[in-house]
Parts: structure tokens; C-alpha cells; sequence
């Protein structure tokens, strides 16, 4: 028989369901009611502003809520990090070059061992 480290705590889980639901109920019941402090008046309401009469009787068109882009005229401009080179110098290559050859004999290795060490963990 299995000892149990710790002490068998079954009612913890059911307990915190209930705290977190009557903590939810509590905060929806503070919510919808409603102090009427927090309430926006009637004089704040935001009302909508119509560039011109025709507007009004058009209707409200996507271009009534685009914003105008002040830096429309500007190109984007490129920051480049380093000076662009035609061809790399052989000293540039090897500080990043990483021999393909290298990686996939690494790599068959580690696959041929890992075979041969199953093959001869069957045998008795």
C-alpha cells in the first residue's frame, strides 16, 4: 500500500469553487447596482458632431470616422543597421557560417547510436 505524503485534503477544491463563485456574485450584485455616482449625466452624453448638413442627410459614411494621417506625406524610412556590402569579406562569412556537413554528420551519429543501443539492449 501506498503512504500518502500529504494529508488527504478532498474539500479543498469544492471550497474554492464556492469562494470563487460567491466572490463572483458579490462583484456582478455591486456592479448592477449601481451607486449613481459613478453614472455619466445626462449633460456629458457625447453627441455626435456632423461635418456638414449634406452629411446629415446622407448618412454617416466610412469616411466620417477615418482619422486624417498627418504623416501621410512622409515615405517610411528605412534604418538599416549596418553599411550594405556587395560580397562579404571571408573573415564576415566565417563569424556566422555554420558548415552544413558538420550538423547532418552530428546528426547521424546521434541517430546510428541511439539504433545500436536499442539493438543491443535486447540482447541478454
Amino acid at each position: 500500500m501506498r503512504k500518502r505524503i500529504l494529508p488527504d485534503h478532498r474539500w479543498i477544491i469544492p471550497l474554492l469553487v464556492g469562494l470563487f463563485f460567491l466572490s463572483s456574485l458579490i462583484t456582478f450584485i455591486i456592479l448592477m447596482r449601481g451607486t449613481g455616482q459613478n453614472q455619466i449625466p445626462a449633460a456629458v452624453t457625447w453627441k455626435p458632431q456632423y461635418k456638414s448638413e449634406t452629411s446629415i442627410q446622407k448618412g454617416l459614411t466610412l469616411n466620417d470616422f477615418q482619422l486624417e494621417n498627418p504623416n501621410q506625406d512622409k515615405p517610411a524610412e528605412i534604418y538599416l543597421l549596418r553599411e550594405q556590402m556587395e560580397k562579404w569579406g571571408d573573415e564576415q562569412v566565417n563569424r556566422f557560417w555554420i558548415p552544413l556537413d558538420e550538423i547532418a554528420l552530428n546528426i547521424i551519429m546521434e541517430e546510428n547510436d541511439r539504433r545500436i543501443e536499442d539493438i543491443f539492449k535486447d540482447i541478454p
